[in-house]
């Protein structure tokens, strides 16, 4: 999806780990470079911004995700970093196995 310049919005329900996969993944495409937006947790006052019609990668709050699927555009792919699935504004979720559990040194 982020090669292919999709919308992806990431959310979870801990900033910290939001911020990290947001990393991560941006950071697997190297050495290509990321042509979206990428905004790694967008505060709850922007979340409207889901609904532009360019490529993005962004990082919102769990509990704006009602919100934001109310106005993205079709095709739009959401993954809860918290429960691990994965699902599009026009599709029915599915597990893909990740896990947010996060050791502490």
């Amino acid at each position: 999806a982020l090669l292919i310049e999709q919308r992806i919005v990431l959310h979870s329900r801990s900033f910290s780990v939001l911020s990290a996969v947001g990393e991560v993944l941006v950071g697997l495409i190297w050495p290509l470079r990321l042509a979206a937006v990428y905004v790694p947790l967008l505060p709850n006052a922007l979340v409207d911004f889901c609904g532009a019609p360019i490529p993005f990668v962004l990082g919102i709050d769990s509990v704006m995700v009602s919100r934001a699927e109310a106005i993205c555009e079709p095709q739009t792919m959401f993954v809860d970093i918290d429960t691990g699935s994965v699902r599009t504004t026009q599709e029915s979720s599915y597990s893909v196995g990740i896990s947010a559990s996060v050791s502490r040194a």
